[in-house]
């Protein structure tokens, strides 16, 4: 009841007595009223005037642990789970000895030693001379109810960073594609063995690295485009185990422990082997000394749970993947701020802090769920759980023979392309390369400037190449707008996001095309080619 009760009585000092309750109605006996108590689905504790205790119904043995014998004349101290500071103790004692009910939340310890919590109301007892003789507390464990509660604000805070994460990475793309472009016009401009080729082809490299940043950061947040098809998960696991063995060293076993039974789920191949390659290297760095690293897979039914809440829950078949280690473990506190993109408690030179963020993205774009179990000392085990499909791959055929060299590319054109995009550097890079190779280039910072150039050139405009976000009016309006004019009309997107975000609409699937940034020269050129190609040939 009162955690840290004093040793001597404890009188309602200084304060007026509750008033004394009404007589109990003749319909309401005592042995009935005793019956009730016990029988409460909330626990009650009464106390002497010392708080040691006299009673503890059924509730309290069964939330506790401890068999009402075990605690008779013991103070409730014997629940303190050393979580609540002094202050609360002094403060919940004044309440108490000005006559006053005493309500709030408890972090208690059970006989087992473990942590629950509990919603308390304790109230003072008066005799008919005002002379204190009881504490009766109510309570009621609210352990599955924070846990619910917790598990909620950590889904919601995750699909927050998420949207930032996809925020981030939509402008740090449009950023690497101006830099990847405009650097790669600085190098091809460059005079045989120039001393700056190699400062370039540097800027290119990092380039490139950071653009594989952003695509990690996308996939966390599940806007990456994924190649997705059925695949048996023993099989995904047999392969990646081929990669994982080099990379974990002689002082780790290895151990797969497949259930032929497992299943088939649906899942990009590539990234279901990358998202067991991070939990692998996760693995290592928590067995600096040697361990072992189980991978196991089963067949699951999974029934709803109340402890979790009904967005984050997968239910019924599912495909089980077990990735577990003989580590060091980790702390609650860790376990809390796990997937979230750069976190780390690694070293500043180790890592980015992604690995498990990238996990945990493949995880929820497959329509899964990971859970983590860890316990400092005691190693960790994540269980990802993917819905099972009943669909049977089929064979892969063998590859095709290389096809003759094609004829050289052309890339140039005479066309008239109305460009729209809202980053200032990638639209002079995008029109310096369209001009460069013959087009004609109408430029627009927004969708309506985009519009009123067209309007004003109505006609003449050949293809439309438009960001999909945009301030005042999006890409995606802006084709409808344009197609309503002119329906022939063929449409470039291009985009930090992928192609399943907008292109939802039927009426434009028809002569529309997608470039994901960054984007280089060639892919620009060839993308931009294409779309003309066929909207020519679908013309009536």
């Amino acid at each position: 009841m009162v955690n840290d009760a004093p040793h001597h009585n404890s009188p309602a000092a200084g304060g007026q007595p509750s008033p004394v309750p009404a007589a109990i109605p003749s319909a309401v006996d005592l042995s009935s009223l005793a019956k009730a108590i016990s029988q409460a689905a909330e626990a009650v504790v009464i106390t002497g005037p010392d708080a040691r205790i006299q009673y503890v119904n059924a509730a309290f043995e069964k939330i506790t642990g401890y068999a009402a014998a075990e605690v008779m004349g013991e103070n409730p101290r014997v629940l303190k789970s050393g979580q609540h500071d002094a202050a609360f103790y002094q403060n919940l004692w004044a309440c108490l000895r000005a006559g006053q009910t005493w309500r709030g939340r408890f972090v208690n310890r059970r006989k087992d030693a473990s942590i629950y919590e509990e919603d308390s109301s304790i109230s003072p007892v008066f005799d008919e001379q005002g002379q204190l003789i009881h504490f009766v507390a109510v309570k009621r464990d609210i352990t599955w109810e924070r846990e619910i509660e917790k598990r909620a604000l950590q889904t919601q805070k995750m699909e927050a960073v998420g949207r930032l994460a996809g925020s981030m990475a939509h402008d740090f793309n449009n950023l690497l594609t101006a830099i990847t472009g405009f650097a790669s016009m600085a190098l091809q401009g460059l005079p045989p063995n120039s001393e700056a080729q190699d400062d370039i082809e540097q800027i290119l490299g990092a380039s490139r690295r950071a653009a594989n940043l952003t695509r990690k950061l996308l996939t966390f947040s599940r806007r990456q485009v994924a190649q997705e098809r059925v695949l048996n998960i023993n099989d995904a696991v047999t392969e990646t185990a081929l990669l994982l063995r080099p990379l974990l060293g002689a002082s780790i076993e290895l151990v797969l422990l497949p259930d032929e039974n497992a299943g088939m789920v649906w899942a990009d191949p590539a990234e279901l082997s990358q998202a067991l390659l991070n939990l692998a290297t996760n693995a290592k760095d928590a067995m600096p000394a040697g361990g072992k690293l189980t991978i196991a897979t089963s067949r699951q039914v999974l029934a709803p749970d109340p402890r979790h809440p009904a967005a984050e829950e997968l239910v019924g078949p599912c495909v089980l993947l077990s990735v577990r280690d003989t580590g060091c473990g980790m702390t609650s506190e860790v376990k809390e701020h796990l997937f979230e993109p750069f976190f780390t408690t690694k070293g500043k030179s180790t890592g980015t802090g992604l690995g498990l963020a990238t996990v945990y993205g493949i995880v929820k774009q497959a329509g899964g769920i990971i859970r983590v179990h860890s316990e400092p000392g005691k190693g960790t085990t994540f269980d990802v759980y993917l819905p099972q499909t009943s669909v049977v791959p089929q064979a892969v055929a063998e590859p095709a023979a290389p096809a003759a060299p094609a004829a050289q590319e052309v890339l140039e054109g005479h066309e008239t392309i109305l460009l729209a995009e809202d980053e200032p550097a990638l639209l002079h890079l995008a029109a310096r390369i369209l001009r460069r190779n013959g087009y004609t280039v109408l430029e627009a910072g927004n969708g309506e400037e985009a519009l009123r150039l067209f309007r004003k050139h109505q006609g003449r405009v050949d293809l439309l190449v438009t960001d999909v976000i945009m301030p005042m009016l999006g890409g995606m309006e802006l084709a409808i707008e344009l197609r309503l004019m002119q329906p022939n009309l063929g449409i470039l997107f291009i985009s930090g996001y992928t192609d399943e975000l907008f292109v939802s609409s039927a009426d434009l699937r028809v002569g529309t095309f997608f470039l994901q940034k960054p984007f280089t020269q060639q892919i620009l050129l060839r993308s931009l080619r294409q779309a003309l190609d066929a909207t020519r040939n679908a013309a009536p």
